[in-house]
């Protein structure tokens, strides 16, 4: 609609399943540097206040027996390159545009709304997210930014926010774990997946449902803010989440695992 065109879309990461909801609602036409990377939320409030600066290093390449290419790991800013060579002249070019695209140097204009979607990598970032907003408002002083935070893996699924933070600028949205989990009678998906019951597909489409409600929420779609939970401060709402880690941005795959063993 006319508030999707009104304003451009990028993702943060921690992996390649935001930029794919973002493709598949047809709200991505243009590179971005954290697409198609694996990066901790640290990393991209680094990558930003350094302006990309380091993005481009890894320490080695290893070459996992889940994938076809060689993997580019532990970027000195924490991330891992599942899709692209670093060390290529020509993508180093390709990632110096993305770059610049992303601090408003190209050709979308500085002073063009932007709405950043990022999936968490762990529950333990969730803290983390207003120093993200705030990074991304030092290195776009001029536009008006809103930030979507997914968090994976939740029994109790929808949109959230708490009392300090505005909805209009930060909104979680809690993402059903059954994505994580093989509905009845698809017992070869399971096993073509390496076992475990998950496709990107399935997983886009669950990023893609939170994003199409935010666009609904900041549009001021009637109806819509009553599907909000609110809670009173940010230890209520971080109480309320279902703990996990989606494994190393350094030089893992995403896939989260409930944390266990018992609290001290």
């Amino acid at each position: 609609g006319d508030f999707a065109k009104a304003h451009e879309f990028l993702s943060l990461g921690c992996f390649c399943g935001v930029a794919r909801s973002l493709q598949a609602l047809g709200l991505k036409t243009l590179a971005y540097p954290f697409d198609w990377t694996r990066a901790p939320v640290e990393g991209v409030i680094q990558c930003l206040d350094r302006r990309f600066e380091d993005f481009l290093t890894f320490t080695m390449a290893t070459q996992p027996a889940s994938v076809k290419q060689p993997v580019f790991v532990s970027a000195r800013w924490g991330g891992s390159f599942w899709h692209h060579d670093p060390s290529s002249p020509s993508v180093a070019a390709d990632f110096q545009r993305r770059a610049e695209r992303f601090l408003g140097l190209r050709e979308i204009p500085v002073d063009k709304p932007r709405i950043f979607v990022r999936a968490v990598n762990s529950t333990a970032e969730l803290g983390a997210e207003p120093k993200l907003l705030a990074a991304l408002r030092r290195a776009l002083p001029r536009c008006h930014i809103r930030l979507l935070v997914l968090v994976d893996f939740q029994q109790h699924s929808g949109p959230r926010f708490y009392a300090g933070h505005s909805s209009e600028e930060l909104l979680y949205y809690f993402v059903p774990r059954d994505v994580f989990e093989l509905p009845s009678g698809h017992g070869q998906a399971g096993a073509a997946a390496g076992g475990q019951p998950w496709t990107m597909e399935r997983h886009a489409e669950a990023y893609a449902a939170a994003i199409a409600f935010a666009c609904r929420y900041w549009s001021g779609q009637e109806g819509v803010p009553e599907a909000l939970t609110s809670f009173g401060s940010f230890a209520d709402l971080e109480a309320s989440v279902e703990q996990w880690d989606g494994g190393s941005t350094a030089n893992e795959m995403f896939y989260p695992r409930r944390f266990q063993g018992s609290r001290l």
